[in-house]
């Protein structure tokens, strides 16, 4: 099979590229692993400082919508009229 082109069955990658596939594998689980760790002392941290400076809690019911309340009002017609 000298013509170049790879027979039914037989591999057309490079032997090297096959064989350090499987070598990315555990690299990837171990970055996943410290991504994790690091947002997880990150969200740790937040909520360390936010208790910290939050003040106690109210006993008042919290708005349904609170965004709304921050959203410019539109008003349709005059209602002095």
């Amino acid at each position: 099979m000298g013509t170049g082109a790879a027979a039914v069955g037989e591999l057309s990658a490079h032997p090297v590229a096959v064989l350090a596939i499987p070598a990315f594998i555990p690299v990837v689980g171990i970055v996943l692993t410290i991504l994790w760790i690091a947002r997880q002392d990150r969200r740790a941290e937040a909520a360390e400082e936010s208790d910290v400076a939050e003040p106690p809690p109210s006993t008042e019911e919290p708005a349904p919508h609170p965004w709304r309340d921050r959203l410019p009002r539109l008003v349709i017609g005059d209602d002095d009229a």
